[in-house]
C-alpha cells in the first residue's frame, strides 16, 4: 500500500485542516501520516479533527512559521528524519504564502518521492519588499522541483500561471476544495428553536454570522460597523462572530463603543471558535464574510452546505465557490454600504433566504463534496505514480 506523508502548516483552524483530513480517511488504498507544526498561542488545537476521524498525526513543533535560518534548522532536520523513517511514495504539502516554504524546502532532496503541493490561502499579493522577491524566488525553485501544484480554485489557477508566473500550465491541477456535506444537513425545527433559545434568539430576530479568525485580513471591524448600521435601521437581528485571534479585544472594544454589547441580550456575541460548527450554524439565517483578501474560504462552503446564504467581499476565490445573487451575494471590497444593503435585503425577505440556502446546498452538493475531492486526488496520485515509475 503506498504511504502517504501530508505536511500541512500547523495543527490550527486553517482551510488546510479540513482538505487533509478528508483526505488521510477517504483516500482508498493508500497509508497516511499527517505532520504539522504546533499552533501559536492564540490559536485553536485542531489535532483533535484528526483524532476523531482516525487519521495518524506526528508533530514537529516549529513548523508552519516564518522562514528563519537558524530555527528552521531543527525542523527541517526533524521532517527529513520522519521522511527516511516513514518512507513515503507521496509527499503531499498543504500551505498558504510563506509559512510552508520551510518543511517544502526540506522534502525536496526526496527524489524517489511524488512530491506534490496544494496551495491554500491568498497567494503572491504579500510578498512584498527583498523578503517577498526571495520568498518568490523560493516558490518558483520548488514548482520546477516538484511534480505537481495544485490550485484549489481558478482564480489561484490563473495567478499561479499567468501572473505570477510560478510554473507553467501542465504542472497546474484544478483540484477544488471538499467538504462533508452531510455534517451539514438541515436540522429539525426542534434543534434549530432550542439552539436559538440557548444563544438568546427571538423566533422575530434575523442571525447574522460570520466565522473566521480575528486577524486584520479578515475585517471584522467592517462587520462590526455593518451590525450597528443594520441596528439603526431598527432591524431585528442578532450576531455572532465565531472564531478567536489577536485582535478580540480590540473587535470586543469597537463593539462596546457602539452599543452591541448591552443588557442581558445583547445584538453581538463573541463566540470564540466552535469544535462543532455544523451544530451551531442552524441557529444562523444569513453568512457574512468581510476579508479584505482570501483563498478559498471552508466557512463559506459550509454555510452552504447548511443552506445558509452567503453575503461576501468579491475577494480571492470567493467567487469561485458560490452562484452570485442565487446562493448569496457578492460585494466590493471594504464596502461598508454594499454590506449593509445585501443583509437588508436578506433580513428583509425570508423566502429569498431559503432559495438561496436551497441553492447553495445543491451547488456544494454537486461540486464540493469530499468524494469528489478523494476521487480527482486518487487520479492524480495514480498518474503521478505511474510516471515515477517509468523514469
Amino acid at each position: 500500500m503506498p504511504r502517504v506523508l501530508r505536511i500541512i502548516n500547523r495543527f490550527s483552524q486553517e482551510g488546510p485542516i479540513y482538505n487533509a483530513a478528508y483526505l488521510a480517511k477517504h483516500l482508498k488504498g493508500y497509508e497516511t501520516l499527517v505532520v504539522g507544526g504546533s499552533p501559536l498561542p492564540h490559536e485553536r488545537d485542531t489535532r483533535a479533527v484528526f483524532e476523531t476521524m482516525g487519521v495518524a498525526t506526528c508533530v514537529i513543533p516549529s513548523l508552519g512559521r516564518s522562514i528563519h535560518p537558524v530555527k528552521d534548522w531543527q525542523s527541517s532536520g526533524e521532517l527529513q528524519h520522519l521522511i527516511r523513517s516513514y518512507r513515503p511514495e507521496i509527499i503531499h504539502s498543504h500551505s498558504f504564502g510563506h509559512y510552508g516554504l520551510a518543511a517544502r524546502l526540506a522534502a525536496s532532496s526526496f527524489i524517489n518521492a511524488v512530491k506534490v503541493h496544494t496551495y491554500h490561502g491568498h497567494l503572491f499579493s504579500t510578498y512584498q519588499g527583498l523578503r517577498g522577491k526571495f520568498y518568490m524566488h523560493l516558490e518558483k525553485k520548488l514548482a520546477r522541483t516538484w511534480d505537481a501544484q495544485i490550485a484549489i480554485s481558478n482564480s489561484q489557477r490563473e495567478e499561479l500561471i499567468h501572473q505570477y508566473k510560478v510554473c507553467d500550465a501542465d504542472k497546474v491541477h484544478l483540484v477544488p476544495l471538499g467538504i462533508d456535506t452531510e455534517r451539514f444537513k438541515q436540522r429539525d425545527e426542534t434543534f434549530r428553536q432550542q439552539l436559538r433559545t440557548s444563544l438568546n434568539i427571538a423566533d422575530d430576530e434575523v442571525c447574522i454570522a460570520i466565522i473566521a479568525r480575528l486577524d486584520p485580513i479578515k475585517n471584522h471591524a467592517l462587520f462590526i460597523y455593518a451590525i450597528h448600521g443594520l441596528v439603526a435601521r431598527q432591524y431585528k437581528i442578532k450576531a455572532l462572530v465565531i472564531g478567536d485571534g489577536v485582535l478580540k479585544k480590540q473587535l470586543q472594544r469597537q463593539a462596546q463603543q457602539l452599543n452591541l454589547l448591552e443588557g442581558d441580550s445583547p445584538v453581538l456575541r463573541f463566540m470564540s471558535w466552535q469544535d462543532k460548527v455544523e451544530e451551531v450554524l442552524p441557529a444562523v439565517d444569513i453568512v457574512a464574510l468581510t476579508s479584505q483578501s482570501e483563498g478559498t474560504p471552508v466557512s463559506l462552503l459550509e454555510a452552504q452546505a447548511a443552506s445558509i446564504p452567503i453575503v461576501s467581499t468579491d475577494v480571492g476565490g470567493v467567487h469561485d465557490i458560490m452562484i452570485n445573487e442565487l446562493t448569496g451575494y457578492l460585494i466590493p471590497n471594504n464596502d461598508l454600504s454594499a454590506l449593509i444593503e445585501k443583509l437588508s435585503l436578506l433580513i428583509k425577505d425570508s423566502a429569498m433566504r431559503k432559495s438561496m440556502g436551497d441553492q447553495g446546498r445543491k451547488m456544494v452538493n454537486e461540486c464540493f463534496s469530499y468524494e469528489r475531492l478523494t476521487a480527482d486526488i486518487e487520479e492524480l496520485y495514480t498518474r503521478l505514480l505511474k510516471q515515477k515509475l517509468s523514469l
